[in-house]
């Protein structure tokens, strides 16, 4: 039987796969006239778009049309386990990318208040909403929420605690900021020397740094390399737009810890 155009559209993101540049946006964007209501078609395209502000407009159009969808009460009645049904996942998604790229638009209290609705909608924050709350916070000075914010949370990853660690820095005595640092090496002891040279970008794919764990299992040492680069990523613009910290983690690596010292070089590459 033939067809309806929301079937082929759906088909067409499908079809998407790992597509890329032009090849997905017109796969995408086909899918789109063939059926304005293909949610995930919007979710897909505002990703792939390098102008943030054709991104933005593309994740506002497809969060509007999935809100459409949603049942009479659905919102109210799931509100804080959106996650957990499809339809209202997809709103979760849609505005994290609005999120995101407001971030990118240097529109930050925008980006801010969307990661707040994003943790209201959903309390077990799958997608990681509190984490580029944090972060935010952090750049730009907001430390009495983000203190609030690490305070209602308990988070044990490694992104949370650098961010912990740079806000005692900034608001508690050295001796604070020193324990939480310590945690925070001991949840992840790559991250730290990531912040302090600087090395945010993960496709530098730096390994060797110093650090208990070096000797690791190699596939363990990736994945928690990987996850240091993250980390790194996410708060290093705090951490560098705060006065002193850089010099101060530094410093603190050079103290000796378990019988070793750290060394502040550019480490090899990864193999491949």
């Amino acid at each position: 039987p033939p067809r309806t155009p929301a079937e082929e559209a759906k088909e067409l993101t499908y079809r998407v796969g790992g597509a890329r540049g032009r090849r997905a946006i017109h796969l995408l964007s086909q899918a789109l006239a063939l059926s304005p209501g293909c949610v995930e078609a919007y979710v897909q395209l505002g990703k792939r778009l390098r102008d943030p502000a054709k991104a933005l407009e593309v994740f506002e159009r497809g969060r509007a049309v999935a809100e459409r969808l949603l049942a009479p009460g659905a919102r109210d009645q799931w509100k804080g386990r959106f996650w957990e049904h499809q339809e209202t996942r997809r709103c979760l998604r849609l505005g994290f990318g609005r999120a995101s790229v407001l971030q990118d638009l240097d529109r930050g209290d925008e980006a801010a208040a969307e990661y707040r609705e994003l943790m209201s909608l959903d309390e077990e924050d799958h997608a990681g909403a509190g984490y580029r709350l944090l972060a935010l916070l952090l750049e730009q000075g907001h430390d009495e929420e983000a203190g609030a914010l690490l305070s209602d949370y308990d988070d044990r990853g490694p992104k949370w605690a650098y961010g912990r660690t740079l806000w005692a820095y900034r608001n508690r005595s050295r001796q604070d900021a020193r324990e939480a640092l310590a945690v925070a090496r001991g949840i992840n002891p790559r991250v730290a020397p990531l912040l302090a040279i600087g090395a945010f970008d993960p496709d530098e794919e730096l390994v060797g740094l110093a650090g208990p764990g070096d000797d690791d299992d190699e596939e363990e040492a990736h994945t928690e390399m990987d996850e240091a680069f993250e980390c790194s990523l996410l708060l290093g613009r705090a951490w560098t737009e705060t006065p002193g910290a850089i010099d101060w983690i530094a410093g603190e690596l050079t103290r000796p810890r378990g019988g070793r010292r750290w060394s502040p070089r550019r480490p090899g590459r990864r193999a491949h």
